[in-house]
């Protein structure tokens, strides 16, 4: 089966562009979420708290992200 997607191409087990442009939009959220939350989090324990999960997720995320990345710059090598 073939796909029109230029980062899987004919390797369908590889990552879609639009997967991984979600995957960024969302990370790119959850940072201003972290940014916004460290003004409240000096006076707050919960935002405080908030903002320890937050970082989790960035974290998370942006590991995960990287994987397919990673995943596509190998498959492209093959």
């Amino acid at each position: 089966m073939t796909t029109n997607e230029p980062a899987c191409g004919n390797y369908t087990d590889l990552p879609k562009i639009s997967d991984l442009q979600t995957q960024a939009t969302f990370l790119a959220a959850l940072a201003e979420a972290a940014d916004i939350l460290q003004y409240d989090a000096g006076s707050d324990p919960r935002a405080r708290n908030a903002l320890c999960g937050v970082i989790d997720a960035i974290e998370t995320k942006a590991n995960t992200l990287a994987e397919a990345l990673g995943r596509i710059m190998d498959g492209a090598a093959a």
